[in-house]
Parts: structure tokens; sequence; C-alpha cells
């Protein structure tokens, strides 16, 4: 399947339709979509999945190493691997969820399995940021951006759930002499030195 980006700021020549989640699956099992197509379903849309770069990659790779040094036993860290809301299946650069690591055999991790997500931002951010309003309506407790052209992370907390104007209510960032510390599930999760994070 051919994925065409737009212009930015022009709307489609012709009517679009949103996919329920169900439909989004049966596509992918009937074949119209395959992992070669690089596109996740977001907010009933279905959009093409950003290309990596080396910073990305880089980026990507400390952040795991050093998550996988903090996180407590009973959590899970996952790369690049759908979650599921409503009307999203989203795959976040990275996610911290709820163990064990079996409770996903027949699933994907839903908000109340899921600590954290993690978006890799290099260009364009806009669309990370964006993410806020999935992630927030999604109930998602904690959203970070690692931001590379700020060289600084954008930490996200507090989300309002599924109302009208979905958001996060807390919004802290942080530049590379600063340290992050984290609650996750009732534990604290070791302070993290932005600059470990970051090309």
């Amino acid at each position: 399947m051919q994925i065409v980006e737009p212009e930015s700021d022009t709307v489609a020549p012709f009517p679009v339709r949103k996919f329920s989640k169900p439909e989004y699956q049966l596509l992918g099992k009937l074949g119209v979509l395959s992992v070669e197509d690089r596109v996740a379903l977001l907010e009933g849309w279905i959009v093409p999945k950003m290309n990596h770069n080396p910073p990305h990659d880089l980026a990507l790779m400390l952040v795991e190493k050093k998550l996988r040094c903090c996180i407590p036993s009973n959590m899970l860290l996952r790369i690049q691997m759908p979650i599921s809301t409503v009307d999203s299946e989203p795959e976040p650069d990275l996610a911290i969820v709820l163990g064990p690591i079996r409770r996903y055999s027949k699933r994907h991790p839903e908000p109340d399995d899921v600590l954290l997500v993690i978006e890799i931002a290099d260009t364009p951010l806009a669309r990370d940021r964006q993410k806020c309003r999935l992630y927030a309506r999604g109930n998602m407790r904690q959203y970070w951006i690692v931001n590379l052209e700020s060289r600084q992370i954008e930490v996200y907390c507090q989300p309002s759930g599924p109302t009208l104007e979905p958001a996060y209510r807390n919004r802290d960032v942080f530049d590379e002499s600063g340290t992050i510390s984290s609650s996750m599930d009732g534990t604290v999760v070791v302070p993290i030195q932005v600059r470990d994070l970051l090309p």
C-alpha cells in the first residue's frame, strides 16, 4: 500500500474516513497493510510513521540502556511496539508497562498497563507534541518527549482522560543539566540525568 504524506496545511481533495480499531486490525490480517507499510492508527486515522536517522536511533539506544538499569523487575520495557487505546494503536519509541511478560500474549498493553510512554523527536517535533492529546485522552500516566533539537526532555503527567480537549495538566522541561525523578505505580525510579539520554 502506497502512503502519501500530504503537504502541510492541505485538506484532502476528496472525502476521507476514520477506521475503527477492529477495522485497522482486519486490514493487517487480510494483508492490505503489512509491516513494510510503516503505519499506525492514531485517533482513527491511518498515518505513516516517521523515518529514523542516526541521532534518533542513538537516542533510542541510550534511553533504552538507561531505563533497563532503572526500572524494577515487575516492569517491562517495550521498544517500538503497539499500545492500545479506544481508537488508536500508537507505537511509541519506548513504553514502560506492568509485567509479567506473558500478560500480553493475546493483547497489546492498554492504558491501565502503561506507566510511561516516550517519543524521541528530531523533526518534526509538532507531531510528537500532538500525541499529547492522544496519550492524555488514553489516560497514559506519563509522557516524555526526548527533544533532540533543543537537547531537553519534556515531561507530561496528570492526563485529563477522554474530555473535549484532552491534555496533560502538568508539563516540566529538563535541560541537559537536569535530573528527572519519576514515580511509577508507587515505585520511585532512580533519578536519571538528562545528559545520559541525549546523543
